[in-house]
């Protein structure tokens, strides 16, 4: 697979700092250019191989100069999107056009008549609210096959890579406008505007931006302050079309340690350009099975936090449907008491409020998987500003730590096991942060894996150890591990799940949620209710009450955001 080969020695050389590509390149250039060497020449071969690889390190703002390896000896010119065919495109925007419901096709209506309204006065700026599972990824998916049968540039980015992976040639924010991290009131995009990106987000057409719930709203400034500037229009987002789309209902940004009031300012409703957004709304469950109507009101009640629970308990606290409730073990509900069926995988998940809480499940289904076992352990190191206090900590300690976003020490594998990416490698080939994949081969220094979500899935991609540090981090000292950037993917936050659909979601609580929208986003992944099981742990604040079967936990809804 020289693709796949190429991909990989572009992740070595943006995230392993080898000590010499060039050395690498030479070594192993025979097999890197082994699919164009078939049609070609040996020296054509090897141009277009560079090329490749130089695409490849574009997305990571790297060159073949920067790495030391020799520029191809023919020109190329660098194209930041795929070329589309125009009649495939809109043959295939009129398929999805017609397949939209009333609510879908009044919002992509509005939108397409501003993408071909000449008049550029005044803004051109929606946002879709919309509730899970009513159809919004799908009607942007249309819009943007529509505008590129038209032959204009969409450009579709997502605050999570896996809201990203389902547009079509989506991206994420960061990755897409180049937000650094964090994103502070002033922070700005590291993009100008003789650069390739930065002419082709001039000649855009229309951008569209999913999961904005999550985003704070100081990262929406950022873009409107870099569309202004490379177009040098004083109208937002340099009079683009612009379109948001979220649920108000589901997670709200993350912000640590932060109290309600925090979070709330952090929002996009609380930024300076919200006023200026129309308004719109999809409440069209079209997830949910057509006889789960009751359902898909109870996820109404359960997400405006209008759900009633009979018993004088807190004004919070909601009924788990008995139908839901699991007594024993979650893992032998939702997997079984041993895995055979590895296929179907991908379409179960257990989630979790917190990150502990899913490692140690995720063990427990990996005891359940046939196969052999094999451990991966990480290369850990600190940097602290006094040397000597670098001494204080033992390695122990420092292996003992799992930040957020962070693998383990000790990474156990099986070949068949679903594993989930924690880094942005290559987000227009699928692999983001939040994409799942199953493992095929376990090999000493590389993983091979199979995509399981998204437009590449099916894809194979070769997965390295890299060089991971913690992007925020209450630690004194800044941890460095080179580790594989992945976990288990059984089990999952929460967070992580929003924007996935499943057919089998187990939902663990050891203690109740502890955010806006956290309850609604676990039950609201699944189609229909019985596919749903919840194991409440009781403590002082959640499980079952005296004298009856009936469970109870936490709602956490900020309702003020929804008004």
């Amino acid at each position: 697979m020289p693709a796949k080969l190429r991909q990989l020695f572009s992740f070595i050389c943006v995230f392993c700092n080898p000590t010499s590509p060039l050395e690498l390149w030479e070594e192993f250039k025979s097999y890197l250019c082994e699919d164009f060497a078939v049609h070609t020449s040996v020296q054509q071969s090897v141009n277009l191989a560079l090329h490749n690889i130089a695409d490849h390190l574009h997305a990571h703002n790297m060159t073949l100069t920067t790495i030391g390896l020799p520029e191809p000896a023919t020109s190329h010119t660098y194209v930041n999107i795929d070329f589309y065919d125009l009649e495939t495109e809109k043959q295939e925007g009129e398929r999805l056009m017609a397949m939209l419901n009333p609510e879908q096709r009044s919002i992509f209506d509005a939108v397409m008549n501003a993408i071909q309204d000449v008049d550029d006065s005044s803004p051109k700026t929606f946002c879709v609210n919309a509730f899970a599972g009513s159809g919004k990824s799908f009607l942007f998916n249309a819009i943007i096959r529509s505008v590129r049968g038209l032959g204009e540039i969409a450009v579709p980015v997502a605050w999570t890579g896996i809201a990203a992976i389902i547009l079509e040639g989506g991206r994420t924010a960061h990755s897409r406008f180049k937000l650094p991290v964090p994103i502070l009131e002033n922070s700005s995009c590291s993009i100008r505007h003789k650069t390739e990106d930065g002419r082709f987000l001039k000649a855009a057409k229309i951008i569209i931006w999913d999961e904005c719930t999550m985003t704070p709203h100081h990262a929406l400034s950022a873009v409107d302050r870099l569309f202004r500037d490379l177009t040098g229009s004083d109208l937002p987002f340099g009079g683009k079309v612009f379109v948001l789309g979220g649920d108000w209902r589901q997670i709200l940004p993350v912000a640590v340690h932060a109290n309600r009031t925090t979070i709330l300012e952090t929002c996009l409703k609380n930024s300076p350009l919200w006023s200026i957004f129309k308004q719109f709304a999809l409440i069209r469950n079209m997830r949910t099975e057509p006889d789960e109507k009751d359902f898909a009101n109870w996820l109404l009640h359960l997400d405006n936090g209008t759900l009633t629970n009979n018993c004088r308990l807190g004004e919070d606290d909601v009924e788990i449907p008995e139908e839901c409730v699991v007594r024993d073990s979650i893992v032998d509900e939702i997997f079984g008491s041993s895995i055979t069926d590895m296929e179907n995988l991908s379409e179960k998940a257990i989630l979790c409020p917190k990150n502990e809480d899913s490692l140690k499940i995720n063990e427990q289904v990996l005891k359940k998987l046939s196969g052999q076992n094999k451990t991966y352990f990480s290369a850990d190191s600190i940097m602290c500003e006094d040397q000597e206090e670098q001494n204080n900590f033992q390695l122990d300690f420092i292996n003992a730590l799992t930040s957020t976003g962070m693998p383990p020490h000790v990474l156990n594998l099986k070949v068949g096991a679903v594993i989930m990416l924690l880094r942005n490698l290559n987000p227009s080939a699928g692999l983001c942060n939040g994409t799942r994949l199953i493992i095929r081969k376990l090999m000493p220094n590389v993983i091979d894996a199979e995509i399981l979500t998204g437009h590449t899935k099916g894809s194979r991609a070769f997965i390295p150890r890299i060089t991971l540090s913690p992007s925020d981090s209450n630690l004194p000292f800044q941890l460095q591990r080179r580790q594989f950037p992945i976990r288990l993917g059984f089990a999952m936050t929460i967070n992580k799940s929003q924007g996935q659909s499943l057919r089998k979601v187990g939902i663990c609580l050891p203690q109740p949620v502890f955010s806006h929208g956290m309850l609604y986003v676990a039950f609201s992944r699944a189609t229909s209710r019985h596919c749903v099981r919840v194991l409440v742990m009781n403590t002082k604040k959640q499980g079952q009450l005296n004298r009856s079967n009936r469970v109870f936990t936490k709602n956490v809804v900020f309702r003020e955001v929804l008004l």
